[in-house]
C-alpha cells in the first residue's frame, strides 16, 4: 500500500554456492542441476514462477506442499530483488538415493569437496574452502539466465574461513 508513495523495495538474501560437476559423467553433470535447484531454486522458484522446480517435486514427490493456484498468483513477482551471500564453489558428485528415510540432504542426493584433490572426509583436517572468484561469476550469469533482469545484490562476499 505505501510502495507508490515510499519508493520501497522488498527482496531477500539467500545462501549461494556454485558447484562444479566432479567429473564430467552424465550423473555429476546432473548432480550439479541437483544442487541448483536445492540450493537457489527451492527458495526463487516460486517467487518468480508460482511453484518450485520440477526437478525438486519429482524427487520430493508429495512431502514438498504445493501451491494453490491463489498462492502461486500472490507469490509471483513479490521479490523486486535477490540478494545474494556467497563466499565459495565445491565439486559435485553424484550419490545415488539412498531407500528409507527422506530429507533434504537424503533428496539433493550429492556429496562434495571444496576441490578436486580434498583428502577423503575424515583423513586430514577440515580445509577452508578456497575463495573462487569464477564461481561468483557464474552465480550471478545463472541467476541472470534463470530469472531476467531482476536486480542482484552482492551482500556477502569473501573468502571463508
Amino acid at each position: 500500500k505505501y510502495q507508490a508513495m515510499q519508493k520501497g523495495v522488498v527482496g531477500l538474501s539467500i545462501y549461494s554456492l556454485w558447484p562444479y560437476p566432479m567429473t564430467n559423467s552424465t550423473a555429476d553433470l546432473e548432480a550439479t542441476k541437483r544442487c541448483l535447484d536445492f540450493f537457489l531454486g527451492w527458495i526463487l522458484e516460486p517467487l518468480m514462477s508460482g511453484d518450485y522446480p520440477e526437478r525438486m517435486k519429482k524427487i520430493v514427490g508429495s512431502r514438498l506442499p504445493s501451491f494453490t493456484r491463489i498462492q502461486s498468483e500472490a507469490i509471483i513477482g513479490s521479490a523486486d530483488f535477490i540478494g545474494i551471500n556467497h563466499y565459495y564453489s565445491v565439486y559435485v558428485n553424484d550419490r545415488p538415493l539412498k531407500k528409507g528415510a527422506r530429507d533434504y540432504s537424503a533428496d539433493l542426493s550429492i556429496s562434495y569437496k571444496a576441490s578436486k584433490t580434498d583428502p577423503p572426509a575424515g583423513k586430514a583436517p577440515p580445509t577452508s574452502f578456497p575463495s573462487d572468484p569464477e564461481g561468483l561469476q557464474r552465480v550471478l550469469l545463472y541467476l541472470k539466465e534463470a530469472y531476467g533482469d531482476i536486480p542482484i545484490y552482492i551482500q556477502e562476499n569473501g573468502k571463508s574461513v
